[in-house]
């Protein structure tokens, strides 16, 4: 099973608020969330130190109303993302929206970029993102 190695990191994200940072999305702490700040589309990027054979990708969040997963196995993230689901996400009235994506073909990743086009408030968190699989042979 793959887990997120300090390696890991956020190599983008469109905002950035001091008290909840965009490394808050992988930090594994329940209380610890990143924020935008206001307008859409926002997104993030996650690398990974090495290439990994994604199956599921998870994430917690509040006030997403319409997210958007790309991925890109070329070791540069600046092009050739390709969308791996889109989809609607309920309200939830505050509560967290935990969202499980099952990829319905196994994808090689090494960036991870969540696109976030509209929400239902002017702010939206994201506090948790995983990914279920193994690291790619090389």
């Amino acid at each position: 099973k793959f887990e997120m190695s300090n390696d890991t990191r956020i190599s983008f994200a469109s905002s950035n608020d001091n008290r909840h940072p965009p490394d808050c999305i992988i930090d594994r702490n329940p209380d610890t969330f990143w924020i935008t700040t206001g307008l859409f589309p926002q997104e993030f990027i996650i690398t990974f130190a090495r290439k990994i054979v994604a199956k599921e990708i998870s994430i917690k969040s509040t006030g997403v109303r319409r997210l958007q997963i790309e991925a890109s196995s070329e070791d540069d993230h600046v092009g050739n993302f390709q969308v791996v689901v889109t989809k609607d996400l309920n309200a939830n009235e505050g509560q967290l929206q935990c969202e499980t994506f099952k990829l319905d073909s196994v994808i090689t990743v090494k960036h991870l970029k969540c696109v976030i086009s509209q929400a239902y408030s002017h702010f939206v968190s994201v506090h948790d993102v995983e990914v279920e699989g193994k690291t790619a042979a090389t």
